[in-house]
């Protein structure tokens, strides 16, 4: 099954994990992480975007915030 690292659980010595296709966040120690691959990674910003505050998080044409990657 192939799912998106979320985070860590917090009761639980084990990863979250997102499966799309469900839409469900499962719980488990036993992960193979492949991180050549990002499967949600967002393919284009808008031209002209900028991170003109520093915060890191920047608006794309959608009109939704994602954290930028540089």
């Amino acid at each position: 099954m192939e799912c998106i690292f979320v985070g860590y659980s917090a009761v639980h010595k084990a990863y979250k994990v997102y499966h799309p296709s469900t839409h469900q966040i499962y719980i488990s120690n036993q992960c193979k992480f492949d991180e050549a691959i990002f499967p949600a990674k967002i393919s284009s910003v808008a031209s002209g975007v900028s991170d003109a505050s520093g915060s890191g998080i920047v608006e794309v044409e959608s009109g939704q915030w994602v954290r930028s990657m540089t």
